[in-house]
């Protein structure tokens, strides 16, 4: 019976950097870091990446481990990465079905602030995408 390996990192890394092509984003790095979710310190990353001339960022935080080892740590961070991966080849999927909407638009940054779309609403502090709102005409054909 054969030993199924775990992929490395830079393989998840590279997988996700290809999905991100597919949505028309660019990835510039994946930047490690702690995030304190809740009180409990959690390993994760900041995947950067440009949607056109905009930068935007996926923030994933990994699973909390109760005694962290580099074995744990490594496993952790494979599994958020690898469910980013999974996300974003669903959201390639979902593309097709929804015309004109992309995905990453909530992971977009707003100008002046190290925010996303995403971010700011769900802080009930949405930012101004229009001023106002015309009528959608609908080809019913």
């Amino acid at each position: 019976m054969a030993i199924k390996r775990r992929p490395s990192l830079s393989k998840i890394q590279g997988e996700i950097s290809e999905e991100l092509a597919k949505l028309g984003g660019l990835v510039v790095g994946f930047m490690p870091g702690v995030y304190n979710v809740e009180g409990q310190q959690r390993h994760g990353f900041e995947i950067r990446f440009m949607l056109g001339n905009n930068p935007g960022v996926i923030r994933v935080a990994g699973l909390p481990m109760k005694s962290p080892t580099s074995n744990k740590k490594n496993a952790v961070l494979l599994q958020a990465l690898a469910i980013v991966r999974d996300w974003l080849q669903s959201a390639v999927t979902a593309r097709v079905f929804s015309p004109g909407f992309n995905p990453l638009v909530p992971h977009m940054l707003v100008q002046g602030t190290n925010q996303t779309i995403a971010e700011m609403i769900a802080q009930n502090n949405t930012p101004m995408l229009v001023d106002h709102v015309e009528t959608i005409k609908v080809d019913r054909g």
